[in-house]
């Protein structure tokens, strides 16, 4: 018996040394090394170039013309009108830099005064630790005369820490296109 009460005496002893040492053990735990804040200056030229540079729109004598053969439109007065080509044009919008980038395309088909056809896809790249996303491109008008579409992308600059890599910027984007019966097009950003 005596040998249990030696024993229970320790457990006691070694569990009150536990509990009076455990807050500076906590403490110990809960006070990682944090990374340091990064700045705007600590990003290179080309990153802060991406994120501040205007976005470049395709100019239309670089776009290639391609001719699809015969084809018909229905006029306002319901009349069918044959033409000998329907043309397609298919302007980008890019922004960024080699380090980050996007680009939204719109493929419009167009012939006798109207738009036949469209459509809208995007593509990205990006060189680790910066970032480059598509949010998305959607045609939110179509009519005869004109189609228009919508499209989000976001691009960020970071860098590489010990702790991994933080993103330090990222900033999102909205485009609009606009394409016409005639070719014409345009990109505009809204932001």
């Amino acid at each position: 018996m005596n040998k249990r009460a030696v024993s229970l005496a320790a457990s006691i002893a070694a569990g009150l040394t536990l509990s009076l040492m455990s807050p500076a053990i906590a403490n110990a735990v809960e006070d990682p090394t944090t990374p340091p804040a990064a700045t705007w200056e600590e990003l290179s030229p080309e990153q802060q170039a991406s994120l501040q540079n205007a976005p470049a729109p395709d100019a239309d004598q670089d776009l290639d013309i391609e001719p699809t053969g015969p084809s018909s439109v229905i006029g306002a007065d319901g009349q069918v009108a044959y033409y000998s080509s329907t043309y397609c044009k298919t302007p980008s919008y890019y922004r960024g830099s080699s380090l980050m980038w996007t680009r939204d395309y719109v493929r419009f088909c167009y012939t006798g005064g109207a738009v036949t056809s469209s459509s809208g896809w995007q593509t990205r790249g990006y060189i680790f630790p910066n970032v480059a996303k598509n949010a998305g491109i959607s045609r939110y008008y179509a009519t005869s005369s004109t189609h228009k579409y919508q499209a989000k992308n976001t691009i960020g600059a970071g860098i590489v820490t010990p702790w991994g890599a933080v993103t330090l910027y990222e900033k999102d984007f909205l485009h609009y296109f606009t394409g016409g019966k005639t070719g014409s097009w345009s990109w505009t950003a809204a932001y």
